[in-house]
């Protein structure tokens, strides 16, 4: 949670929107990260990749946790798989089914499946034959898209750069401005809330400044997306709208991410929600939460502004 000052505040507040009493308590595997001296309160834990599922139930029951919000890409998989038998001990995990998940995880098979529905989604090959593009981009085909990433290359360019990933995957480049669409899903992959924002400035794929808007032809597309998916919980869309002014869906990340806060503020209550559903509240089947535009945050020498 080292980069996640503003996001912990925004959960903490709206987790105290379901109770006035709610904790929320910060958990890496480095003590010396700047969350560790944000948090209210704060422990460190050993890595995902050294704990055994007894062992991070024991780490919960031991410090009264409830319920896990995870942060990361590198958490999602392990907590999946976690859910029903720590359910067992009444501890609730903020995470999608594993093979609604894995499908987000994997970028290859996330192309290949949303494209075979007919989504305006960026085709991603395994090999680079199969494009025609002279502009390409270049990723892993697991992990953070962001990470070590290869963008507008040539297609010389692209064979060298894909020989420093592990697994890499070859996208055809598609040139435009980018948004973020945030929504909050229940248990049954219904879709309760939808926050569209531009990203006007990103740094290393999160957004600095970024601000919503209204499209609905483009919620509808979303939505119908990560319920065809079949995800529940917090999802992030990121979609380039090209020269044409049409949208072409890059990737969905099945958690929060580090500009979520502007859409908590706006009214996206995930962290309420989920908090009442997991205590065995219904949910309103009413239409779906769309904010008005021209709210706006900003990050700027690790202060997060949000304006309203």
């Amino acid at each position: 949670m080292s980069a996640k000052k503003a996001l912990y505040d925004y959960a903490l507040k709206d987790a105290r929107r379901f109770h006035p009493d709610s904790r929320l308590i910060g958990a890496d595997s480095n003590p010396a990260c700047l969350g560790a001296q944000h948090a209210d309160e704060f422990i460190p834990m050993p890595p995902l990749s050294e704990l055994h599922p007894t062992g991070f139930r024991d780490f919960c029951i031991t410090h009264r946790i409830s319920h896990v919000i995870p942060t990361r890409d590198g958490e999602l998989s392990f907590l999946s798989e976690m859910e029903k038998f720590l359910a067992q001990e009444n501890i609730r995990i903020f995470v999608a089914p594993y093979e609604a998940l894995s499908t987000c995880l994997d970028k290859l098979t996330f192309s290949e499946q949303l494209s075979a529905i007919g989504m305006p989604i960026i085709p991603a090959f395994s090999t680079i034959d199969r494009l025609p593009d002279e502009r390409l981009v270049v990723k892993e085909r697991h992990g953070s898209g962001s990470e070590k990433i290869g963008i507008g290359l040539t297609r010389e360019a692209a064979e060298i750069h894909a020989e420093k990933l592990q697994n890499p995957i070859f996208q055809p480049y598609v040139a435009g401005r980018e948004f973020s669409a945030e929504v909050w899903l229940d248990k049954t992959s219904r879709a309760h809330g939808v926050v569209l924002r531009w990203r006007k400035r990103v740094v290393r794929g999160e957004s600095h400044h970024t601000v919503t808007f209204r499209n609905e032809e483009w919620e509808d597309l979303v939505v119908a997306c990560v319920e065809t998916l079949g995800l529940t919980g917090h999802a992030l869309a990121q979609v380039i709208v090209d020269e044409n002014d049409s949208p072409n869906i890059v990737e969905i990340n099945p958690r929060l991410g580090g500009a979520s806060p502007l859409s908590l503020a706006c009214g996206l209550h995930s962290i309420e929600w989920f908090l009442r559903e997991s205590s065995g509240e219904g949910m309103s089947t009413g239409s779906t939460f769309k904010p008005t535009p021209g709210k706006s945050l900003k990050r700027e020498g690790g202060r997060v502004t949000i304006e309203l």
